[in-house]
């Protein structure tokens, strides 16, 4: 965990890259996770405060 140092010496720099599938997955998350934000939105502008409580009871079922 070196990169959390002020000093910018790193020991090994090749294995501090991202892989290929690393930056894939990282990808396809934010994708997930802007839907869910834009749909939670949209969701809430519709039905008002109410969307919060059936968020909270859904995990429930």
């Amino acid at each position: 965990m070196d990169f959390f140092m002020p000093s910018g010496q790193s020991k090994g720099s090749e294995d501090e890259n991202l892989k290929w599938w690393q930056l894939s997955l990282i990808g396809f998350g934010c994708t997930i996770g802007t839907g869910f934000f834009l749909g939670s939105a949209i969701g809430i502008k519709i039905t008002g405060p109410s969307i919060v409580l059936s968020f909270t009871i859904a995990p429930g079922i």
